[in-house]
Formats: C-alpha cells, sequence, structure tokens
C-alpha cells in the first residue's frame, strides 16, 4: 500500500539551532499515527513543517510525499503552499486561532470550500456532517460551546476533503465528555474518507485509544517508534517507559506517581552523546559521548537507546505504580466542625440563563482533601470563585469556622500560570508582595524551598520558567499568606503528564506537610482520583453525587458520573453499566 502521507529526513533549523534532526514519518491510508512527547520535544514543529507553516526564520530541509505528489522542503514553496487545505489538512488546539471571532460560521466554512461548492446547503451538508445543526451557519464563535467551535474548525480543515489531517493537541482544551464526541466524530470520518490522521498530543490515553503507530519524540528526535499497542504494552527506551508511568491511573489510587526529573533540553544544545542522558537512570559514560542509532527493536519497531528496556526492567519499572496500601490522609478536624461549609449556593448569569449554580452544598474539613469534578459549565470555577470572593453568590451561605480576612482563609491556583503571574515582576518580588499580606513567618526563599525551586530562581521572571516551574511558583504564592484552605482550579491540566506528576505529588506533600486543606477542581477522574478523600460531581449547576473518592469512582450511583468515567480515555462503563452517555 502506498503512503498517504511520507516524511523523510525531516530537519528543521531556528536561527538558535536545529529544532528538529532527521525525523521519518510515514502514516497509510486510513490509519492514525500519534507523535507524542514533552513540550518542546518538536511535535508541533514537525506539523508546521509538513503542512509549510513555519515561523519566519525557519527552515526546513527534507522530502515530503503525499499520495503521487512529492515536496522538496526548502525549494519551491508553491507546491507545498497548492497541497495545503487541499490534500493536507490542519486542525488546531484552539478553534479561536483558527476561526475569525468577527464573520459567521456559515461563511468561514464556505470560504475554505471549492469555490464551486460555496452553497447554503453545502455548508448545511458540511454542518451536519461533524454533527451540528444548520442554525449555527448564522452563528458567531463566541456564540458556541467549545466543542462546537471545535466541530466548526473540523469541518472547515475538511471542506476540501483532505488525504492527510494533521490535528496538533485537538482534544485538549476540551472537557472528557466532549473530548470522545469530537474524537468519535473524527474517527468516523476518517473512517469513511480512508483518511489518514497524524495525531499531536501530550495526552497518552488519547494516543493509546486512538492511535495505529506511534512516534515519541523527544529534544527534536524520534526516538522510538512502533504499533501504539507494542509500544504502551513494552516500551523500549527509557524515556517513553518513564512517560507511561508518569499517567496517572484511572482504576486506583497510587501511594506517589512516578516522576520524570528535570525538564526537555532545547535541541541545539545538545552536542554530543543521547539528547535523554542527563535525565535517563540508565544512562552510562558511551551515553554522553555517542549519539544513539536508530535499530530495530521487534516487529516493525525501532528505537534509538545503546542501553533499551528488556521485559525485566520494565516489570521492575512498574512496581512504583502499584495500588496504594492505605487511603489519602483524610482530615484532621479540631471538634467536628468543618472548615468551611456551603449551604444552598446559587449563581445566575443573565436572567433567561440556567442558573451556574443551583442549590450546592458541601463542606470542607480541616486538613481534608476534596474533589469537584464535572464538565465545562457544570459549575465548578464557579464554586471556586465564590469561594474566594470573585464572585457574590446570589442565594445560600458560605460559613467558616475560623475567623481572620478571606486572603488568610483561602487562596486559589488557576490553569494557566503564565496568565497568573506579572510578566514584568521578578519571582521574588511576586511572591515578597504575597508574604506581606500574611503574618511574615515565611521568607521568599522559604516559599521557593516549599515548592521545590532554588533560592536563586527569586532573581528570574516568568518567562525565564518553564510551564512546570510557573506552576510551582504560582502554588508558591498562593501559600505566601499562609491559608487554611487551597483551591487548585484544573491547576495540572495544561501540563505534560511528566510534569503534572511531579505537581500532584508536590500538592500531596504540602497538604501533608502543612496540614492544608485542599479543594481539587478538575475534569479528569484519574487525576482526581490521586489527590481526594472526597468528592463531589456537579452537571449543570447541580451536585448529583458525592461521598468517598474510592466509593464514587468504583461504584458510581448516578448515570452521569458513569458517563464521564466511560468518556475517559481507557475508561469503561464501571460494573457493566454503560447507560447515561453525555450527548453534548
Amino acid at each position: 500500500m502506498s503512503a498517504a502521507l511520507d516524511v523523510a529526513g525531516l530537519r528543521v533549523t531556528a536561527p538558535a539551532g536545529v529544532l528538529v534532526e532527521s525525523l521519518d514519518l510515514r502514516v497509510d491510508p486510513g490509519r492514525t499515527l500519534a507523535i507524542v512527547g514533552e513540550s518542546g520535544s518538536g511535535k508541533s514543529m514537525t506539523a508546521k513543517a509538513i503542512i509549510g507553516l513555519l515561523p519566519a526564520g525557519v527552515t526546513a530541509t527534507g522530502t515530503v510525499r503525499v499520495g503521487t505528489a512529492t515536496v522538496q522542503l526548502g525549494g519551491d514553496q508553491r507546491v507545498l503552499a497548492g497541497l495545503r487545505g487541499t490534500r493536507i489538512g490542519l486542525l488546531l488546539q484552539n478553534p479561536f486561532t483558527s476561526l475569525s471571532p468577527v464573520h459567521r460560521c456559515g461563511a468561514q466554512l464556505a470560504a475554505a470550500l471549492p469555490a464551486a461548492a460555496r452553497t447554503a446547503a453545502e455548508v448545511e451538508r458540511r454542518l451536519g456532517e461533524v454533527d451540528l445543526p444548520g442554525r449555527v451557519a448564522r452563528m458567531y464563535p463566541f456564540e458556541l460551546s467549545g466543542g462546537m467551535r471545535q466541530r466548526v474548525a473540523l469541518a472547515a480543515s475538511l471542506a476540501s476533503d483532505p488525504d492527510v489531517l494533521i490535528g496538533d493537541e485537538p482534544t485538549t482544551a476540551l472537557d472528557v465528555t466532549t473530548q470522545r464526541e469530537v474524537l468519535d466524530l473524527l474517527a468516523g470520518l476518517q473512517r469513511d474518507r480512508r483518511m489518514a490522521l497524524v495525531l499531536i498530543t501530550h495526552d497518552l490515553g488519547v494516543a493509546r485509544e486512538r492511535a495505529d503507530d506511534l512516534v515519541v519524540m523527544y529534544a527534536g528526535r524520534g526516538v522510538e517508534r512502533g504499533a501504539a499497542e507494542a509500544l504502551f504494552g513494552g516500551p523500549r527506551h527509557p524515556y517513553t517507559a518513564a512517560l507511561r508511568d508518569s499517567d496517572p491511573p484511572l482504576d486506583h489510587r497510587v501511594a506517589r506517581l512516578p516522576t520524570l526529573p528535570g525538564s526537555v533540553p532545547r535541541s541545539w544544545e545538545i552536542t554530543a552523546g543521547c539528547a535523554f542522558a542527563a535525565r535517563c537512570a540508565r544512562a552510562a559514560a558511551r551515553c554522553r559521548t555517542d549519539a544513539p542509532v536508530e535499530a530495530p527493536a521487534g516487529a516493525g519497531r525501532t528505537v534509538s537507546c545503546w542501553f533499551p528496556l528488556m521485559e525485566d526492567d520494565l516489570a521492575m519499572g512498574s512496581a512504583a505504580a502499584q495500588p496504594a496500601d492505605e487511603p489519602p490522609a483524610t482530615a484532621t478536624v479540631d471538634g467536628g466542625a468543618p472548615l468551611v461549609r456551603v449551604a444552598g449556593l446559587t449563581r445566575r448569569f443573565g436572567g433567561d440563563a440556567p442558573p451556574a449554580l443551583d442549590d450546592v452544598s458541601i463542606r470542607i474539613d480541616r486538613g481534608e482533601a476534596v474533589g469537584v469534578v464535572g464538565e465545562s459549565g457544570s459549575g465548578k470555577t464557579t464554586l471556586a470563585r465564590c469561594l474566594v470572593g470573585l464572585e457574590h453568590p446570589d442565594g445560600g451561605r458560605i460559613d467558616w469556622s475560623a475567623a481572620g480576612p478571606r486572603h488568610r482563609l483561602v487562596q486559589i491556583v488557576f490553569q494557566d500560570p503564565a496568565s497568573a503571574l506579572n510578566p514584568a515582576m521578578s519571582v521574588g518580588a511576586a511572591l515578597g508582595e504575597a508574604a506581606s499580606r500574611g503574618d511574615g513567618r515565611r521568607s521568599v526563599g522559604d516559599l521557593l524551598d516549599l515548592v521545590g525551586l532554588p533560592a536563586g530562581y527569586a532573581r528570574r521572571r516568568p518567562a525565564a520558567l518553564s510551564g512546570g516551574e510557573q506552576q510551582r511558583v504560582a502554588i508558591a504564592r498562593a501559600l505566601a499568606p499562609d491559608p487554611l484552605l487551597l483551591i487548585c482550579d484544573e491547576a495540572v491540566s495544561s501540563l505534560d503528564v511528566s510534569v503534572q506528576a511531579q505537581i500532584l505529588n508536590l500538592l500531596g506533600d504540602l497538604h501533608r506537610r502543612l496540614g492544608l486543606a485542599v479543594l481539587f477542581i478538575t475534569h479528569d477522574l484519574a487525576v482526581v482520583r490521586q489527590v481526594a478523600t472526597r468528592l463531589y460531581v456537579l452537571r449543570a449547576g447541580r451536585v448529583v453525587e458525592d461521598g468517598p473518592t474510592e466509593s464514587v469512582l468504583g461504584a458510581p450511583a448516578d448515570a452521569y458520573t458513569r458517563a464521564l468515567f466511560a468518556s475517559v480515555p481507557g475508561g469503561h462503563a464501571v460494573d457493566g453499566r454503560g447507560e447515561g452517555r453525555v450527548d453534548g
């Protein structure tokens, strides 16, 4: 079978140096190739090079074949421009970056169609193909939910019926049920069209469930490739194994998540040896001097490693992720009164809109870790904002058993640390300002040490830090006033799986060490299982189920909870009960 997409010898270079080095890719019609790796591995730059959308100053060489068309990168780009949008489509993570906010969805979809097909009937047919009603054509992107916007972007990317679709983190910004709906829709369209899909993702659950073949990238290099099932079942490269083991399990809690120390180096800084050597526990002298060569590692798979993992190594490594013998630490209650009790909380936005919170009641004890899960729009963030005073409820009560100003009772850590930290302030200045609102017992150095950062980071600005380091600073700033309750609102959802494991372990350590109460808000059931003792499930502003985390996730009573569980990549209907599917 001839490949739908064949990339040979791809090399991407920026003024600072090489970003992607000698990468080969192949995907056949109707199959899905997933490219995985941490941020900085070169995944998105690979996609941009293939489709001819590299930033100014960045160049690519190599060969791209799409069906019978061949393009020499670095030469005349008019051939590649002719393939873009017709033979190769691109679906991005954030539909707001590919959809105009000032044009109606129908006009944007029509503009992507061949000139002869730009009719209202064809636009409506294409919307129907992605399970959207015809009325969406008359709407603007901001009037749609995140999942509906992504469906419009998908329809536009498929408007010219490409042979290959590149999805660059296409569902990362979606909650778990919407993610499954979009991925199921994409799989059906792919099957009907025999379209090849290149899926770029840091979500190992998505890659495991959706991909036929897998390429693992690290620092601009392909380090392992082969059938997805084989690579996840028995990785040969230590990096692949580390990524897999960092992913929190859905079906049980572990005492401590395995972690991968450090971060991905800049590819141009690797002057000798294996790019992964500095982070690899198996590295020997040869690994630091000689670059490994790609070698066969079984049927249809290759690995670039001087000392690849064997079956015995994998068995030893998996012991770190065995189920914990004890449940996570429970509340340390002084006298039985909860730290905060929320009763009958209601919050509305707009007269005719359904309430964001509808008679919500929860309690959080001192020193307790409580989870709140639900889809986007379920009311999770509105609840958090009411607790910290950023929103004022229309009804109900929030009663604290402790006295003091609100900022000494509760602090919050948001999803995106880059937008939560002032880019003009040094880390030290930001932490010093926050500490001045507390009792002054923790210095900037103490706060940095508390979250595992060197004291020298006080002189840096947020732009000089990685995403995981920025989130550590955000946590340190939240702890500076010495609050009794720390709210984490999707605090790890935008992080790579390896960094996510580090932050989850850090939060667990802080919870136990400081006797801190934690309210952990997330749409990720595997993550919340590792953190929370008790769990509340929100749907459309109402609590539909609550109880001990192991009970709620082990045998959920509500159909909505079961639907959430079944929507997780790799999830399943609990106890064989599949009812309760959420349909957008």
